[in-house]
Formats: structure tokens, C-alpha cells, sequence
């Protein structure tokens, strides 16, 4: 606790009563999950993956317009800063306004990077000498896309994908090689 405190610049006994119930400024909030490398929604729900989310992006519209360019009044930068708030947690929560129902979340996956994995997967089984089921290869990819997902803000940031795959590959490799020396284990892949 310590530690963090120093970290995100604030008294441990502050630290101490948001833990039993005080609830910290946005500021305060995104200060945690910048430090801890979560994600703002985890960290204020609980649910959902630990690492970016919709929320991220409406709390750092909050704190710009917390710093006031417009020369707004109190009153009116509350009454914004409210409104954000609101329309944030609604688009999060994939509110509808109209019908006040809840909306399925658009996800789309990258089709291309899963083949990519897919081929990864494949290779990585052929130099351990294993020979693995379409569906085996079809669950690797889906496991190694998931661990990226951790790994990355952006899974569409392909700089980074590159630069993690290698990461990805020795990764699988090593789990591959462990299952493999333990005989009768029943694990024939990671």
C-alpha cells in the first residue's frame, strides 16, 4: 500500500479509505490503472479483462475537460463533466438511450491475425515433432490471441502484435516441451 500511495501520490491512510469505501476522484482512478497496468473498468467494477476499455477513453475526456480550457464557470464544468460521466458509462455499458435497453456489444475479432496464430500454432507444433488436430490448432490460436489480448492496449496496433509475436511463439514453444516431458500426463499440447 505503500508503495502505491508513492506511486500515485497520495497519503496511505487516503489510500486506506478508498479501500473501505471512499470513493476516489477520476484522477485518482486513472492514476491506479496507469500504475497497475489495468484497465479503469476492472478497476472500478471488478469485472471484465483486466487490461483498455470504453471507460479509459471517457474518463480521459473528463480529466481534459477537468482542466478547464474554455474558462467555464464550477457550475458548468460539474454539469459537463456529469454529462461525460454519464454518456461514458452508457456507451460502456452499451446503453440505448431511445428504447432504454441494453445493446449487444459490437466485438469483432482480427481475422487475419487469428490465421497468423493459427500458422504460429502450427509451426511451433511441427518443430516439437508433434502433430496436432485442425480443432488443436484451432484452440492454440484461441488461447494465444486471448494471452495477446492481455499483453496489448491494441490489438490492432500491428507494430507491437509484431513485436510480441516472437514472445507468443516461445512462449507456446516452452508449454509444448513441458507437456511433452511429462509422459502419461495426458497433455498432448499446451
Amino acid at each position: 500500500m505503500k508503495r502505491l500511495s508513492e506511486l500515485i501520490d497520495v497519503p496511505r491512510r487516503t489510500l486506506g479509505h478508498w479501500l473501505t469505501g471512499t470513493q476516489p476522484k477520476p484522477e485518482h482512478l486513472q492514476k491506479i490503472a496507469d500504475v497497475t497496468g489495468v484497465q479503469l473498468h476492472w478497476l472500478i467494477t471488478g469485472e471484465g479483462p483486466k487490461k483498455e476499455d470504453p471507460i479509459s477513453k471517457a474518463m480521459q475526456r473528463l480529466l481534459k475537460l477537468s482542466e478547464n480550457p474554455g474558462g467555464l464557470t464550477n457550475d458548468e464544468v460539474a454539469e459537463r463533466y456529469e454529462e461525460e460521466f454519464r454518456a461514458g458509462m452508457q456507451k460502456f455499458r452499451g446503453f440505448e438511450e431511445e428504447g432504454s435497453s441494453f445493446a449487444t456489444p459490437k466485438v469483432s475479432l482480427d481475422i487475419a491475425l487469428l490465421q497468423r496464430l493459427s500458422d504460429l500454432a502450427q509451426s511451433v507444433f511441427n518443430e516439437c515433432k508433434q502433430s496436432a488436430p485442425p480443432r488443436a490448432i484451432t484452440a492454440e490460436a484461441g488461447n494465444l490471441y486471448n494471452e495477446l489480448l492481455q499483453m496489448v492496449v491494441d490489438v490492432h496496433d500491428e507494430e507491437v502484435v509484431e513485436a510480441l509475436l516472437p514472445v507468443l511463439r516461445a512462449r507456446f514453444k516452452k508449454r509444448l516441451q513441458e507437456a511433452a516431458s511429462q509422459p502419461g500426463s495426458g497433455k498432448r499440447s499446451a
